[in-house]
């Protein structure tokens, strides 16, 4: 039995026409972002044919869609990427699947961080992003405190999956990454902000909590603070998303909420 079992072939509808013209259409956007980041990222001749099948057949060939060809997997971000039917219960399967073996378990933090790490403004269709509105759901899933059972499972190092304090700090970069208007409007630490503002409680050090405090600062005077990119979209967008997290509260801890009041009084 394959480990990747779990990819349903029946979620590739690619005789219906109406499908596969959708299908058609996002393809122009992948085959573009691969290939800005092919140079650094993807390795292995003909790598667009083997993404290609897959994306529109579900066809896979283990060792070519992946972030770097002979490793003997397939790539768990580019699974989320194409599949058809992304939902969370594809995603626990997938990341079920790729607990069998230590070797899978150490691409499950990388693999995001290379795609991520290599994305930039530039090139990139505004309304596409990176992928196809799907990157939070390829940090929620590889960065998640199911992926760091499996990584503990094998003592695997790491330093994006989800931790208390490491959380925070790579929320805080990835949050000033957007508000500053840098050049990577898709930071994965932006995409942790349920579980940072759900877990965050007085146990935090000392400098987590600071750097927290300083990004709701930016947040609520964000036509104030001078640091911030009033001008640019993606700064906006999340200056707005997160305000009117805060506005519906549920979910968010005692303390976080108290931390965002704190920074509301005390103002830049």
């Amino acid at each position: 039995m394959s480990r990747f079992d779990f990819l349903d072939s029946s979620a590739w509808h690619y005789e219906d026409k109406a499908w596969l013209v959708q299908r058609k259409d996002e393809w122009k956007y992948i085959q573009k972002n691969l290939k800005l980041c092919a140079s650094t990222l993807i390795s292995g001749k003909n790598f667009l044919s083997a993404h290609k099948n897959f994306f529109f057949k579900g066809e896979y060939e283990v060792d070519r869609v992946g972030i770097k060809a002979g490793t003997g997997y397939l790539s768990p971000l580019f699974l989320i990427w194409y599949y058809p039917d992304l939902s969370s219960n594809f995603c626990d399967r997938l990341l079920d699947s790729y607990s069998a073996e230590v070797k899978l378990a150490r691409n499950i933090e990388y693999e995001h961080k290379r795609l991520f790490d290599h994305a930039r403004k530039d090139g990139f269709d505004k309304a596409y992003g990176l992928m196809g509105g799907r990157e939070e759901w390829a940090v929620k899933c590889l960065c998640g405190q199911s992926a760091r059972a499996i990584m503990d499972k094998f003592d695997v190092s790491y330093r994006y999956v989800l931790s208390p304090n490491q959380s925070i700090k790579y929320f805080c970069n990835g949050m000033n990454c957007v508000l500053r208007g840098m050049n990577n409007p898709w930071h994965p630490g932006q995409y942790l902000s349920d579980f940072v503002l759900s877990n965050t409680n007085e146990g935090i050090e000392q400098m987590r909590m600071q750097r927290l405090l300083n990004v709701f600062k930016s947040i609520q005077y964000f036509e104030q603070d001078p640091n911030t990119a009033k001008d640019d979209e993606y700064a906006v967008a999340l200056r707005d998303k997160t305000l009117a997290r805060f506005e519906k509260p549920e979910g968010i801890s005692e303390y976080t909420m108290s931390l965002w009041h704190q920074a509301g009084e005390e103002g830049l």
